[in-house]
């Protein structure tokens, strides 16, 4: 069987070991992999947002055939950029390229991206963010200052209809897929007319992973992100949700 995984840093990277150590977590992509034994791509970038998950995924399903297809959709608020040269955005911690295996050896990750599908040519808006959108790098300002002409409601409704388009790709190839929102999906409803156009019964929709951390007190403050036992404990509930179902 043959998986393909798209999202964000909740979803991405392999685990990357010195001496018999692991210094990072297996994210829940890897854990439900453990327990399932499946061939898996997995195309989450650390900082990625929903435009990149919707345009690889789509981009992916052109090149290889998978069994099952699932999706994690990451913060609203992101903004996504494909560009000609990566190498321009060099001062970017949050790039497809600089994450990636055939980046820099300067860059350095407990995690490594670990296939080598990733598009290469992805930059991402979490740097520009964390400057006060004002970033030392002139490049930067240009690429994303447009997004102080956006607003949380608008990247919502653009997130709302790639969700929509990535569904409408995925049932005209007739692939077993499903979608999981990160968060409980609140501010979505604000979009009724677009949000009803979400199959719900291709939405794994309880528990989140982010409720199911914080109400265990599995959320690691310092990288604000869940601990080992989170994603361990998401992924035993996926496998009995998938099997449920019969994907698996």
């Amino acid at each position: 069987m043959k998986v393909l995984i798209n999202g964000s840093s909740i979803s991405s990277g392999k685990p990357v070991w010195e001496h018999g150590r692991c210094i990072g977590q297996p994210t829940w992509p890897y854990r439900l992999q453990e327990q399932l034994n499946f061939d898996m791509v997995n195309l989450a970038v650390s900082g990625a947002g929903n435009a990149y998950i919707h345009e690889s995924t789509v981009a992916e399903l052109g090149q290889r055939s998978y069994d099952l297809i699932l999706i994690m959709w990451t913060d609203f608020d992101r903004v996504d950029q494909k560009i000609a040269r990566p190498a321009d955005f060099p001062s970017l911690h949050y790039t497809s390229w600089g994450q990636s295996k055939k980046s820099s050896p300067e860059f350095e990750a407990e995690f490594v991206l670990d296939t080598e599908f990733i598009q290469q040519n992805w930059v991402f808006s979490g740097d520009y963010y964390l400057s006060g959108s004002n970033h030392s790098d002139d490049n930067v300002n240009r690429l994303f200052g447009h997004t102080r002409f956006t607003s949380p409601d608008v990247l919502m409704e653009q997130s709302l209809t790639r969700i929509i388009s990535l569904q409408g790709v995925l049932k005209s190839m007739d692939i077993p897929y499903r979608f999981i929102f990160y968060k409980h999906p609140v501010g979505l409803y604000r979009f009724a007319n677009l949000y009803k156009l979400i199959d719900q019964k291709n939405v794994i929709a309880d528990p989140h992973l982010f409720s199911l951390a914080h109400r265990n007190n599995w959320w690691n403050k310092s990288t604000n992100h869940p601990t080992a036992e989170a994603y361990s404990a998401y992924a035993h509930l996926l496998v009995d949700y998938l099997k449920d179902q019969k994907l698996v």
